[in-house]
C-alpha cells in the first residue's frame, strides 16, 4: 500500500510541479507579448487542465490508476 501511495504522489509531484511548469510559464510571458491572453489560456489547458482531467479518469476508473 505505501508503495503504489509513494508512486502515485511522485506521479502527481511530477504532473503539477515538473520544471515545465516552473520554468515555461515566465519564458512563455515574456515571449507572448501582446498575444498574452491565448498564451496563457493554451498553458492552463494543457499544464492544468490535462493534469486535472487524467486525476478525473483515474479516481472514477475502477481499477485506479493500477496498469492491469
Amino acid at each position: 500500500m505505501f508503495k503504489h501511495g509513494l508512486q502515485i504522489g511522485l506521479l502527481l509531484f511530477g504532473m503539477f510541479f515538473g520544471a515545465g511548469n516552473l520554468i515555461f510559464p515566465p519564458s512563455l510571458g515574456f515571449m507572448s507579448g501582446g498575444m498574452f491572453a491565448p498564451a496563457i489560456l493554451g498553458f492552463l489547458l494543457s499544464g492544468i487542465g490535462m493534469p486535472v482531467i487524467a486525476l478525473i479518469i483515474g479516481t472514477f476508473n475502477p481499477g485506479g490508476f493500477a496498469y492491469v
